[in-house]
């Protein structure tokens, strides 16, 4: 059986400075955890730098494109989901991070601009949800439109269908123990190019609830 191919991008500008130097951890996380998980089923390709996203989607189309979603990179993720979905509308478009209103008005807000592109968003954690995504995906021969029409409730997941935003429920935090190390599963092996500062993982949550801060 082929593998699905499945590109993760945490995007920096790389002009004069990078916008973001850091490894991306996140992507890496949900990359094990699928792994781990449904071990045979994926082929996962990281990126970190645009000219290597454009290198890779010049020579295959990936079945689903996720990106991490920040302040810093919303434009140049968003660039790229658009020129996506124009090439290839089949491919199954995940945006994931905390640049992303959690009021009915912002939610309402963001698909009612960006829906057009973006077919699935990952609220708060990202590991669990996405491999339930991905379950329901394979489940339906990738087929989203289908999943939205059914209106299939995911956790943490969000998508909007007939002008109505469909929010799964928050799933249980996941205990930082249980996760894989992308480091140790050589995932992050390509990112150590002396431009790039490592990122280490030592807690995840906190018991209060700062509107400035998406911890909690």
């Amino acid at each position: 059986m082929k593998s699905d191919l499945i590109f993760l991008a945490d995007l920096t500008h790389d002009g004069i400075l990078l916008s973001s130097n850091v490894f991306p951890l996140s992507i890496g996380l949900i990359a094990s955890y699928l792994n781990q998980h449904r071990p045979g089923q994926t082929e996962i390709k990281l990126f970190k730098y645009p000219h290597d996203l454009s290198e890779a989607l010049m020579l295959s189309a990936p079945k689903i494109v996720a990106f991490a979603n920040y302040s810093w990179n919303f434009s140049i993720s968003r660039a790229y989901a658009e020129n996506i979905k124009k090439m290839w509308p089949d491919t199954i478009i995940v945006f994931g991070g905390p640049n992303y209103g959690l009021t009915d008005q912002e939610t309402e807000t963001f698909w009612g601009r960006f829906g057009s592109f973006i077919d699935f968003y990952v609220a708060k954690e990202g590991e669990e949800a996405f491999v339930q995504l991905y379950d329901v995906l394979h489940e339906l021969d990738s087929d989203a439109e289908r999943l939205k029409v059914e209106r299939r409730i995911i956790g943490n997941v969000h998508y909007s269908v007939g002008g109505q935003v469909i929010i799964g429920p928050v799933l249980p935090r996941i205990n930082i123990s249980d996760l894989p190390s992308p480091y140790l599963d050589g995932i992050m092996d390509k990112f150590f190019d002396e431009n790039l500062c490592p990122l280490i993982h030592t807690t995840r949550g906190c018991p209060f609830k700062c509107s400035f801060c998406t911890e909690g």
